[in-house]
């Protein structure tokens, strides 16, 4: 798949998946298994993951460029729907206009859908 190659994807156990329809990767259940990739971000920039809503009480944690970026546990209202979560990247994150992030599953599975950096908001004016 294109996209995983453009992104330099990797996984030491997981497979595709598919939720309404859309395709996503999964990391099947245990702990300390990954998946990884490397995305082009400017400093202050937002990681956005988009989840499936049904995915309840996973638990894993977010790397970014090797360092702890936050330990998450899903805890959605069971919805049949995909849910989009925003992650504020630290400010020296993306220096190089790249960074490398990594899923790392506490004893439980992981499904992600997308992931995308959003540009940082325009500085407000008065």
């Amino acid at each position: 798949m294109q996209p995983e190659r453009d992104h330099a994807f990797a996984t030491d156990i997981g497979e595709v998946t598919s939720r309404a329809g859309r395709a996503g990767r999964w990391v099947m259940w245990t702990t300390d298994k990954y998946m990884a990739f490397d995305m082009k971000a400017e400093p202050g920039a937002i990681l956005q993951i988009t989840y499936w809503g049904q995915d309840t009480r996973k638990s894993f944690d977010i790397e970014v460029n090797g360092k702890l970026l936050t330990h998450e546990t899903l805890a959605f209202d069971p919805l049949g729907d995909f849910r989009a979560v925003d992650y504020a990247l630290p400010p020296d994150a993306a220096q190089g206009g790249n960074i490398h992030v990594r899923f790392v599953t506490k004893n439980s599975d992981l499904a992600l859908f997308e992931a995308r950096t959003l540009r940082p908001a325009a500085a407000k004016t008065a």
